[in-house]
């Protein structure tokens, strides 16, 4: 005979709500994320979730908004207000791959650690074992090549 684990209470859903608010920003929905380690908890057969799942479902929470966020910096840093978006303005990853698909290893190498790790130019610089100097001609000089991609690279519509 199976185990059978009762429904999520709403004071399990309120106790996760008030631990996931006290970790995540506040520009992240609290309730979605304690709504979500809720249900994974029950259909994992748990009637209350550790403190340990619900900090590991805030971190994953975290580093997806960290991902999507620093795509839209990314982008900002390429695109004019004219630039090409994806619908309604969005950045989409078409975009950005497109953009870095034009620039060679090094370029690609100090883009990422830049935007994507939001690593400092002298970090970029220590990782990549050359200067700050090259690593900001080497931005500056990537973000113009991905600019035009972007912008001058578009198909005709």
């Amino acid at each position: 005979m199976q185990n059978q684990v009762n429904p999520p209470s709403q004071e399990e859903l309120d106790r996760v709500t008030r631990i996931t608010a006290a970790i995540l920003p506040k520009h992240l929905d609290a309730e979605e994320v304690a709504v979500g380690v809720v249900m994974r908890s029950w259909q994992a057969g748990y009637e209350t979730s550790s403190y340990t799942f619900i900090k590991q479902a805030c971190l994953h929470a975290i580093r997806t908004w960290r991902r999507e966020h620093n795509r839209a910096v990314l982008l900002a840093y390429i695109a004019k207000p004219d630039a090409p978006h994806g619908g309604n303005g969005a950045v989409t990853t078409e975009l950005v791959e497109r953009g870095l698909s034009v620039l060679d290893r090094s370029e690609r190498t100090a883009v990422l650690y830049r935007f994507l790790l939001e690593l400092s130019n002298n970090e970029t610089a220590n990782r990549m074992r050359t200067s700050p100097s090259r690593v900001s001609t080497l931005i500056s000089s990537s973000i113009d090549k991905m600019r035009k991609e972007l912008i001058n690279g578009e198909p005709d519509a």
